[in-house]
């Protein structure tokens, strides 16, 4: 970590800060963007002496102080996007002598606040340049997560979890299942120092996706308007979640609500031993950006919500009365009235289909973990579920039995 008495340069020739650009003064200015030899550079104080400002400072574009203005990054941010250096100035911004180091080098105090932007009540904002930029992006934290190496293995774990997360967060249940040529998307640069796996816009093939179905309403449009709103949904919903584990232990009731979500980001929870202790999930939307923070407690406590929902194992019965092939589910409307969407794998959705009676109007007995919803249950089915012709056959073979 840097200290005071660490090693030093000076000045070959006296040097004045000169502010062209303030963005924030309190008894003079305490943030602006400056020229540091011919670069626009960024500094923000962030301490004092009795004769002396110590200041922060780094390399920036307009790009970044674009987004800054914006407020669609955090100040801090603006500090993690190149070079930078700790100055030491006197005497009307003259430099006495400045500390060239790096990110990990720097204490939490010496940094402005994480998630925090220019102007503070708007909400979390993304700490890097790429998490601003990005349709959709996990990031990574932790202790085994360096800035010059990370493990091979490592990698391919984080890179695999952060694909299926976000593949089964935003596609929509008629791509859920289709190959990269007709559904995918273009990744940034991962960055180092935590691991920052950033995509950009969708990638649809029109004429793949119109192959895959004869719903007319299944076109290229249809299916980016259904990932935004996906994209949407995820961080409406992640937020509840967090806020739901604000306590000693999660809400169960809004853990059951939000179980879809939750399925679909177990393997990317934080925990204290893992791969990484903490997670932010972030978004560039047309109205600004959305960036969600999670550390290994809440993760803990998602983890322990999420194993005891899967606990509630039933076995429901009713008549089926929506197929959906694509998405490798079907309805079925209970005995008491309620609607119950169930899940099948793949591999046993193929099975399924081999039973001539399963169809519209058929009967259908489904056992798994029930999740309890407002407008229709969903229910994800062990094994293969039971079918019959109609209830009249079910009910003649239990007799039978």
């Amino acid at each position: 970590m840097w200290s005071i008495n660490d090693r030093h340069e000076t000045p070959s020739h006296p040097i004045r800060i000169i502010p062209f650009r303030i963005l924030y003064a309190f008894d003079g200015p305490q943030i602006f963007i400056a020229k540091f030899g011919f670069i626009d550079t960024i500094f923000a104080k962030f301490d004092e002496t009795d004769d002396s400002d110590l200041w922060l400072a780094a390399f920036t574009d307009e790009a970044t102080i674009d987004l800054l203005l914006k407020y669609k990054i955090s100040l801090r941010g603006a500090f993690l996007n190149g070079q930078c250096w700790v100055v030491e100035s006197s005497g009307g911004f003259s430099i006495d002598r400045f500390w060239p180091c790096h990110h990990d080098d720097l204490t939490d105090d010496m940094l402005p606040d994480s998630g925090v932007a220019l102007r503070e009540g708007l909400g979390r904002r993304p700490d890097s340049v790429e998490q601003a930029k990005a349709f959709f992006a996990v990031g990574y934290r932790g202790e085994a997560l360096k800035r010059d190496y990370i493990k091979f293995s490592s990698f391919r774990i984080l890179m695999d979890n952060a694909y299926n997360c976000a593949r089964t967060v935003l596609s929509p249940p008629e791509l859920l299942r289709s190959k990269k040529s007709t559904f995918d998307f273009d990744m940034l640069e991962p960055k180092l120092g935590s691991l920052i796996i950033a995509i950009r816009e969708p990638l649809l093939n029109s004429d793949r996706i119109s192959r895959l179905s004869r719903d007319i309403r299944l076109t290229a449009a249809t299916m980016d308007n259904d990932i935004r709103l996906n994209r949407k949904e995820f961080f409406e919903s992640v937020n509840e979640l967090i806020d739901a584990s604000r306590g000693e232990e999660s809400d169960f009731e809004v853990v059951s609500r939000k179980m879809t979500t939750l399925r679909s980001m177990t393997k990317v929870l934080p925990s204290p031993q893992g791969l990484f202790q903490s997670v932010e999930f972030s978004a560039a939307f047309d109205d600004g950006t959305a960036s969600l923070y999670m550390n290994d407690e809440t993760g803990r406590k998602l983890s322990i919500a999420y194993q005891a929902s899967l606990d509630e194992t039933v076995t429901e019965a009713g008549t089926i009365q929506i197929i959906n092939t694509p998405s490798k589910t079907f309805v079925i409307l209970a005995g008491d009235g309620r609607q119950i969407t169930c899940q099948i794998g793949w591999r046993e959705y193929d099975e399924l289909r081999q039973n001539q009676a399963y169809s519209e109007g058929a009967w259908a007995v489904v056992t798994g973990p029930l999740l309890r919803r407002p407008l229709r249950d969903k229910i994800w089915a062990n094994g293969v579920p039971l079918v019959y012709e109609n209830r009249e056959a079910y009910l003649n073979l239990d007799e039978d039995s």
